[in-house]
């Protein structure tokens, strides 16, 4: 009944392995954004052993990236995939009390002034593209988002009681 004792690994080939058994429960975007947040992770930490990471390797690495002009959300995206990879293999235990995440912004954007809207407009309506403009209105009436008002279909819309359902 003893198990045997996993053998040290390096960041590197433990982050494929993860990478390649969680790849097919995922989203395409998904797997980018973990594929892109270890391609900033690897050269850094890569050649480390999952078990001599440490808490100040984390805090060195989160500063180099937001001196790169990172956002805090992408350093916390980045540092959250290790934390994956370190729990999978029982690494993350001894050092989460000591990883800090960075602040993230929690404003939602702006509001468009009303000369803004009507230049964005207009150079909608110069465009060769004919959906941009009906595309464009139709975000700034809605407030939807991005993919929500590319993945619509004719079923969402009722024209009898002109209305759209997202």
């Amino acid at each position: 009944g003893i198990r045997k004792q996993q053998q040290p690994r390096l960041l590197s080939f433990a982050a494929k392995e993860w990478h390649e058994t969680k790849k097919p429960a995922w989203s395409p975007r998904t797997a980018d954004i973990a594929r892109t947040s270890m391609d900033h992770l690897l050269p850094v930490l890569g050649k480390k052993l999952l078990v001599d990471i440490e808490a100040r390797d984390i805090s060195k690495y989160q500063k180099a990236r937001l001196a790169e002009a990172a956002s805090g959300r992408t350093v916390n995206i980045e540092v959250g995939v290790l934390r994956q990879i370190m729990r999978k293999y029982g690494a993350w235990a001894r050092i989460q009390s000591d990883v800090k995440m960075l602040p993230e912004r929690q404003d939602a954007g702006r509001a468009l002034s009303a000369e803004e809207e009507s230049a964005l407009l207009l150079e909608c309506g110069r465009s060769r593209s004919r959906i941009l403009l009906p595309f464009v209105v139709l975000a700034l009436e809605t407030g939807a988002r991005f993919n929500t008002v590319r993945t619509l279909q004719w079923r969402n819309i009722d024209f009898a009681n002109r209305c759209l359902q997202f």
